[in-house]
């Protein structure tokens, strides 16, 4: 009967050095996924470079270190008509001028809420999913200044002073 010794310990070391590569790949690196209505800024927490980066990362996959870096993801938001834009939903917002006449616009906008205001923030509004402040306070802020803006003006000045 031959011995396996050689061919088993050296498995057995594989295997280890699998577990170690594994466990330090995954404290090492994560990666994220910045949705197609968000984007993200890259922080670098470490080097010369320090701070966030000036070029936002677009939609899809971001893989990083997080001893060194920090993703952090800003909602873009797209009201509009065009279903493949935003929600497959027609999203454009109505409001109605001075004159009564029904007036629809795509509406199109990024926001952040300061870090340090975010307990301020959720005590006001009570939400901790962003795409129900997004698509329902937010919306309703965004249509109601619209309906301010738009009952104070006829709808023919400012066409005609457009045209002059």
């Amino acid at each position: 009967m031959k011995r396996a010794g050689p061919y088993l310990k050296l498995g057995a070391l594989g295997a280890v050095l699998l577990i170690v590569l594994v466990l330090l790949g995954v404290f090492l690196l994560r990666v994220t996924r910045i949705e197609a209505e968000h984007v993200g800024v890259v922080i670098n927490l470490a080097g010369q470079q320090r701070g966030a980066s000036e070029i936002p990362v677009r939609t899809g996959w971001v893989v990083y270190s997080p001893l060194s870096t920090q993703i952090i993801k800003f909602p873009t938001v797209k009201w509009t008509k065009d279903l493949s834009e935003g929600h497959p939903i027609n999203e454009e917002m109505g409001f109605n001028s001075k004159e009564g006449m029904e007036i629809f616009v795509d509406v199109s906008l990024s926001y952040a809420i300061e870090p340090t205001k975010v307990p301020d923030f959720y005590v006001k509004y009570r939400v901790g999913d962003m795409d129900v402040f997004t698509h329902g306070i937010l919306r309703d802020v965004v249509r109601n200044s619209l309906n301010e803006v738009a009952s104070t003006y006829v709808v023919e000045d400012i066409l005609w002073r457009k045209e002059s």
